[in-house]
């Protein structure tokens, strides 16, 4: 398609009608308009580049694997109530112990100190499982740490860091079990399957104790050093919250606990 367009003449704007070569202004032809023929050019389409339609298979199969995809997974957000607490523990005198063995340190040792443990009981808390490994070290001549909460299926490894030997044991409840003596460097294993508490020694050193809290959901913590606890996430519900420690047996107290809420406990243990 074409199209003519005019241009107005703007005169010499290089200044060639005024200047040396430029004849005289008497003889300068009148202004006047140019004209020019502009060419539109449409492109033509390569039929080599157009996109083939699918077949009606295809795309039937197409839509149905679409329609089959699952929906997104939702984000997972922990709801629930929280519940936190003071446990004041009227322990009295420290415990003292006398060598097992004889030929060995006449030395009174004290006992190792270890901290009191909380966890929940109810129907309506989540069992979910969480299976972990964790470590209690034997070092300096002590276990390190002196409790633990874990939940059932746990691995629990006893690694020896000290310069001799240990013989880690347990005699009582559900978690019975004697590692034997092994020396600096190595380290045995226990997996924890029933709840329960485990009351952990050292055969050879009588001083050393732990403590190894099993139960089946995770509601469950250790007390810190200056008594204050915290569990978190629980769902709306009533429970017990037992508090145990080695030397004070335990006390039970019945929570209501509601979503989004902290329930305050002070708690009083021994005496």
């Amino acid at each position: 398609m074409e199209s003519i367009v005019a241009l107005p003449d703007v005169g010499d704007p290089l200044g060639f009608e005024n200047g040396p070569y430029s004849p005289s202004v008497t003889s300068r032809s009148p202004r006047r308009s140019h004209q020019f023929a502009v060419r539109s050019v449409q492109p033509t389409a390569d039929p080599r580049k157009a996109p083939l339609p699918l077949p009606t298979t295809v795309v039937a199969i197409l839509a149905v694997t679409i329609l089959s995809l699952p929906a997104p997974a939702k984000a997972w957000v922990q709801v629930g109530g929280v519940i936190e607490g003071t446990l004041v523990l009227d322990l009295g005198a420290a415990k003292k112990t006398a060598p097992r063995y004889a030929g060995a340190s006449p030395m009174i040792r004290t006992m190792q100190p270890v901290p009191a443990v909380v966890y929940l009981t109810g129907s309506g808390l989540d069992a979910r499982l969480i299976v972990a490994t964790v470590d209690m070290d034997q070092q300096g001549g002590l276990f390190v740490p002196a409790a633990l909460g874990v939940q059932t299926g746990t691995v629990v490894r006893f690694p020896n860091a000290d310069p001799f030997f240990h013989n880690v044991y347990s005699y009582a409840g559900n978690g019975r079990f004697d590692l034997g003596r092994f020396p600096e460097g190595e380290s045995r294993e226990v997996t924890f399957d029933e709840p329960g508490i485990v009351r952990v020694f050292c055969e050879i050193h009588e001083f050393m104790r732990a403590v190894i809290l099993v139960t089946e959901n995770p509601f469950h913590g250790v007390v810190a050093a200056d008594g204050t606890f915290r569990i978190g996430g629980v769902p709306p519900g009533e429970y017990i919250l037992t508090a145990f420690h080695p030397d004070l047996g335990s006390l039970e107290e019945q929570v209501a606990v509601t979503d989004r809420q902290t329930v305050r406990l002070r708690l009083v243990l021994g005496g």
